[in-house]
């Protein structure tokens, strides 16, 4: 799987590091866990041959065993939760479950703050039409009871310029011969 991650974590202080994008060439396990959808365990000591960058990382950070958990809704796959821990850790089936409604709430709550933010992107763009849609309906007010060319022209031009920041607007009509504008 050729995955682009975006990481968070926290670290023993409980601070959360900044968000670190990153592409990875090599499977990791998350990949794994997106694909299947099932709890992943991976102990350092067992060193498994398909993660082998997860695995040095886990090493260098003295962390003995991780836990990936997916991170899904009814609707869409997320990604996955990792729980990494120092000491090597033999969590029982019951604790396993826990970890996955935990992770089901933050898929939840991930998938709602995504919801909001395109709910929030549709309501501007909205906005924005309704707002150029006001805008033209302003300019033909404006311009189709008048029936001199100079006072159209003037009124158009002025209009427009109201509408569209510009630093010149122009209108470019042919010669009465139809051969030169």
């Amino acid at each position: 799987n050729d995955l682009h991650y975006r990481i968070f974590k926290t670290s023993d202080t409980g601070k959360t590091a900044p968000v670190v994008p990153v592409v990875v060439a090599t499977p990791l396990p998350a990949g794994w866990v997106v694909e299947h959808q099932r709890v992943l365990r991976l102990r350092v000591k067992d060193n498994d041959p398909r993660f082998q960058f997860h695995n040095e990382g886990m090493r260098q950070s003295g962390i003995s065993v991780s836990f990936h958990f997916p991170l899904t809704t009814s609707l869409t796959r997320l990604g996955v939760l990792l729980l990494a821990f120092k000491e090597d850790v033999d969590l029982p089936e019951s604790e396993l479950e826990f970890m996955q409604r935990v992770a089901d709430q933050v898929a939840v709550a991930i998938e709602n703050a995504s919801n909001f933010d395109q709910a929030r992107r549709a309501q501007r763009e909205l906005e924005h039409r309704n707002r150029q849609r006001e805008q033209l309906l302003g300019l033909t007010n404006s311009i189709v009871s008048l029936v001199d060319l100079q006072e159209v022209l003037r009124a158009a031009v002025s209009s427009v310029r109201r509408i569209v920041p510009c630093a010149l607007a122009a209108v470019a009509l042919p010669e009465d011969d139809g051969q030169h504008l």
